[in-house]
């Protein structure tokens, strides 16, 4: 029973590549309207993944882990305040889990857990380039922050709606 397994794994590993993202050359950045003409942008800088690509050359599979700690407004004041237990909590929830659940045409949904909360969301996937040794896309979506309990002392004068955009580049294992 164990080789039957084994070789079912095996084959299946065959047909199937995994690409590690290069955070150098990936960003992860959001958009939050303020006072409904100003606008916080930022970015996170530390994170990790993999995807899986099937034996057509379609993406299959996404896992990714994001570091709060990394997050970035160009203001740090603003930066420790969303690391607090206001928002993000970095301390008891030091990252943001992304685990893709079904990859249709140009839709990817995904669990994503943010602050102990865990939500299916569906982000846009555009701009896909796969290679032998490379690949690259952007993913997008609008993300509700209450969804996910992130409404601190500033709350009443920011967007519930948060635009993030994923422009992933990776390589393969």
């Amino acid at each position: 029973m164990k080789n039957i397994f084994f070789t079912i794994a095996l084959a299946l590993s065959l047909f199937s590549s995994e690409y590690v993202v290069d955070k150098e050359y990936s960003t992860i950045k959001f958009d939050a309207s303020k006072m409904l003409f100003i606008g916080v942008s930022g970015e996170f800088s530390n994170f990790s993944g993999t995807i899986t690509v099937d034996e057509q050359n379609k993406l299959s599979k996404i896992d990714a882990v994001v570091s709060i700690d990394s997050i970035n407004t160009e203001d740090q004041e603003r930066d420790d305040n969303l690391k607090s237990d206001d928002y993000f909590h970095a301390l008891k929830f030091p990252n943001i889990e992304f685990s893709s659940t079904n990859i249709i045409d140009d839709t990817v949904k995904a669990t994503v857990t943010i602050k102990g909360i865990t939500k299916e969301l569906s982000f846009k996937i555009s701009d896909i380039e796969v290679s032998s040794n490379n690949l690259s896309f952007t993913l997008t979506s609008v993300v509700d922050r209450q969804q996910f309990m992130l409404n601190g002392s500033m709350s009443a004068i920011m967007s519930d709606n948060i635009d993030v955009t994923a422009k992933i580049i990776a390589n393969k294992q």
